[in-house]
C-alpha cells in the first residue's frame, strides 16, 4: 500500500518530511507531534520557535514545485512569455484559428460516442462556423449548447475519450470569447451583432475561466495545451 505518485515521484516529497530533520534531543530539536512513549500525551518540547529554522526542522522541498512533471500542462499555458496583456482581438483570432484546425477532427471522434456525441459534434461545428463568421451571439450559443452536451454525457458516465476533454476546451473558450465581446460591445472582429440567431451570453468569465483552466490541467500531453487560454485568462 504505496503512497499514491504523482509524475512518477512520491508525491509528498514534493512538500518536504516531518522526518528529515533527525531528532536531537541534546539540542532540544524534535520533531512536530512529540509524544511520550508510555502513554501517548503530548509533551512539552523545547527549540526554537515557532517558525524559525522551519526547512531544517522539518525538511525542505526535494525539487522546485514550479518544474515538478505534474504541473507541466499548467505551464504550457504561460509557455511564450508576454510583454503585455494580450489584446482582445489577438485571443480571438488565435482561438478561431485553432479551432478551425482541431475541431473537425474532434468532431469526427464525438460522432463514435452514444449518447450525447452526435450532439457535441453538430454544436462544436457550429460554434466555429459561427466564430469564422463573427457572429459572437450565435458563437455563444452554440458553445452552451456544446457543453451541455457534454454535460448530459457525463449524467450517463464517464467521458470515454479524450475528444471530449479536446471539445470541452474549445467550447469553453468560445464561451469566454463571446462573453468578452459582449462585455465590451463588440470589437471589428464582430458583425451580426443583432442576429436573431443570437442570444445574450450570460455567463460569468471567473467561473468558465477557471473551468477551462481546470481542464488543461489534466490534460496528458502539455503540446496540446491552447496557447490562446493563457491570453484569455490575463
Amino acid at each position: 500500500h504505496g503512497v499514491p505518485t504523482m509524475g512518477g515521484d512520491d508525491a509528498w516529497a514534493l512538500f518536504g518530511s516531518d522526518d528529515d530533520a533527525a531528532t536531537d534531543s541534546a539540542a532540544g530539536v524534535a520533531s512536530k507531534r512529540p509524544r511520550s512513549a508510555s502513554s501517548g500525551d503530548f509533551v512539552s518540547v523545547s527549540g526554537p520557535a515557532v517558525g524559525e529554522n522551519d526547512a531544517a526542522r522539518f525538511g525542505a522541498p526535494k525539487a522546485s514545485l514550479y518544474d515538478d512533471a505534474c504541473f507541466a500542462s499548467a505551464r504550457a499555458l504561460w509557455r511564450h512569455a508576454e510583454s503585455a496583456t494580450p489584446a482582445l482581438n489577438t485571443f480571438l483570432d488565435a482561438l478561431i484559428a485553432d479551432a478551425v484546425t482541431r475541431a473537425p477532427t474532434v468532431a469526427t471522434a464525438l460522432r463514435k460516442h452514444k449518447p450525447e456525441g452526435g450532439a457535441a459534434a453538430d454544436a462544436l461545428l457550429d460554434a466555429v462556423r459561427a466564430a469564422v463568421e463573427l457572429d459572437w451571439g450565435a458563437v455563444g450559443t452554440f458553445a452552451k449548447q456544446t457543453t451541455d452536451a457534454h454535460a448530459r454525457q457525463l449524467n450517463s458516465g464517464n467521458w470515454p475519450d479524450e475528444c471530449w476533454q479536446l471539445s470541452h476546451v474549445l467550447a469553453l473558450g468560445f464561451r469566454i470569447a463571446a462573453a468578452c465581446v459582449v462585455a465590451v460591445g463588440g470589437t471589428e472582429n464582430t458583425k451580426n451583432e443583432n442576429s436573431t440567431n443570437s442570444t445574450t451570453v450570460a455567463d460569468s468569465l471567473g467561473s468558465v475561466a477557471l473551468e477551462a483552466l481546470a481542464m488543461v490541467s489534466l490534460m496528458s500531453d502539455p503540446a496540446g495545451v491552447p496557447h490562446w487560454l493563457g491570453s484569455a485568462i490575463l
